[in-house]
């Protein structure tokens, strides 16, 4: 299998592109926007698999409405700060790759560090570390905090998990 990526950076975003090709044939490209850490398009076979909402704002200040969006602290309303945490409005950095690893997949990582506006919303360190792995037929997330969960919820009015990874699916209708 043969990687393939491009960055592109303007005033408004930085987008990595991944392109796999296995056996010379286009197989999977992956698209990730660095604000929020955004899986914005994963197409397999030319067709994308994740929904991408027409009224998407690219601009590094809203939400990206579509792909994976990932959010932490809170999922949900927050009377802290912004619905579903900061997670997918914040800036992460690419930490590693792309790669290829042991089994000759793409990897990527990406992390995300607590900064002095973070902990005026939320009075935590910490560090997020999201892998994606992908290879001829599969696509992986990882999504890893070193806060124990149950200490984490016990500082939520809810009992919903603080950290989570909302897919959303494109399916066509027939």
């Amino acid at each position: 299998m043969a990687v393939f990526v491009s960055t592109k950076e303007s005033k408004i975003y930085v987008l990595l592109t991944v392109l796999l090709y296995a056996g010379g044939i286009f197989s999977q490209k992956v698209q990730v926007h660095f604000h929020g850490a955004t899986v914005l398009s994963w197409k397999v076979a030319g067709k994308d698999v994740l929904f991408q909402s027409r009224e998407a704002i690219y601009d590094n200040q809203a939400p990206i409405r579509a792909g994976i969006p990932i959010a932490f602290p809170h999922f949900g309303q927050w009377e802290a700060g912004p619905t579903h945490g900061f997670a997918r409005t914040s800036r992460w950095e690419l930490e590693e790759g792309p790669q290829k690893n042991a089994q000759g997949n793409a990897t990527v990582v990406y992390s995300l560090v607590d900064t002095e506006e973070t902990r005026r919303l939320w009075n935590h360190k910490f560090k997020l570390t999201y892998t994606l792995v992908f290879g001829d037929t599969a696509f992986k997330t990882t999504l890893k905090t070193p806060i124990p969960l149950a200490e984490s919820v016990s500082r939520h009015s809810t009992h919903e998990p603080p950290t989570t990874a909302h897919v959303g699916f494109s399916l066509t209708h027939r």
